[in-house]
C-alpha cells in the first residue's frame, strides 16, 4: 500500500474514513438497525481482569454490530466504539453508560449495569481500560456518573454537548469528569462528514487521544476465533 508520505494515510484511506463518518451520521439519524452477531466478529473477547478496575476508570468496548464497526472505521486509530464510567462498591463492579434502547435512537437512558453484562460476549468483542492519570479525580467522577443514573437522565439523540438533561456515551464520561474538576478531553473534538445533531462531537478516540486518560495495561485479552 502506498502513501503520500511515510506514516500518512493514503487518499483511499482518508476517503474511507470520511465515508464512514458520514455513514455513521446517517445511521444514527435514520436508525439503521445494528443486529447482534453482525460486525466485529474477527476477534472474540475472552477474558478481563476486573481486579484492575477503580472507580472512575473508563471502560471502552467494541461492540458486535454494524454501527460499532462504523464508529471504529470513523476513528483514525482507536479500536473501540463505546465508553462508560466504572463504579466499584461492596456489591461489585458496575459500569454507568448511556445508550439508546431502540434502533432509531429516540429512546434511551443512562444505565448502571454489572461489568460482566457490559462486557458480555453478546455485547463486546473487545475492551480496554483507561484511567485519569493523576488518580485524584476518579472517585468524584464515578459519583457524578452514578448521580446521572439516579437522576434518570436520558440518551442524547441530538448529540448536543451544550445540554445536560440528556447524554450520549462519551459525553457522559466527559461531563462526569468535568463535575470532578478536570476536562479529560483537553478540548479535543471530532467532526462528521455529514453532521447530525449539534456538532462538534466527542468520539471514543477523542477521549483516548487527548492525554487526559491513559491506558491501563493487562486489562483484557482478545483471541482470534
Amino acid at each position: 500500500m502506498s502513501s503520500t508520505e511515510e506514516g500518512s494515510p493514503t487518499p483511499g484511506t482518508t476517503q474511507m474514513r470520511a465515508f464512514a463518518r458520514g455513514f455513521l451520521a446517517f445511521a444514527l439519524s435514520c436508525g439503521i438497525p445494528a443486529p447482534v452477531g453482525i460486525g466485529a466478529q474477527a476477534v472474540t473477547f475472552t477474558r478481563y481482569d476486573s481486579a484492575l478496575i477503580r472507580s472512575g476508570d473508563v471502560v471502552f468496548r467494541r461492540g458486535r454490530s454494524v454501527i460499532s464497526d462504523v464508529v471504529v472505521a470513523a476513528e483514525s486509530e482507536f479500536r473501540y466504539s463505546h465508553a462508560g464510567v466504572a463504579h466499584v462498591d461492596e456489591s461489585g463492579v458496575w459500569v454507568i453508560h448511556a445508550e439508546p434502547d431502540d434502533a432509531l435512537g429516540l429512546r434511551g437512558s443512562v444505565k448502571r449495569v454489572p461489568l460482566h453484562e457490559y462486557l458480555s460476549a453478546q455485547s463486546a468483542s473487545g475492551a480496554a481500560l483507561y484511567r485519569e492519570p493523576s488518580g485524584t479525580h476518579g472517585a468524584k467522577a464515578s459519583a457524578a456518573a452514578v448521580a446521572f443514573f439516579e437522576e434518570g437522565r436520558t440518551f442524547d439523540a441530538g448529540f448536543a454537548l451544550s445540554t445536560d438533561d440528556a447524554l450520549y456515551c462519551t459525553e457522559l464520561v466527559w461531563k462526569a469528569y468535568l463535575a470532578a474538576g478536570v476536562d479529560v478531553t483537553r478540548g479535543g473534538r471530532a467532526s462528521l462528514t455529514f453532521p447530525v445533531g449539534q456538532p462538534p462531537y466527542i468520539l471514543p478516540g477523542t477521549l483516548a487521544a487527548s492525554g487526559g486518560l491513559v491506558a491501563v495495561p493487562g486489562f483484557a485479552r482478545e483471541d482470534a476465533e
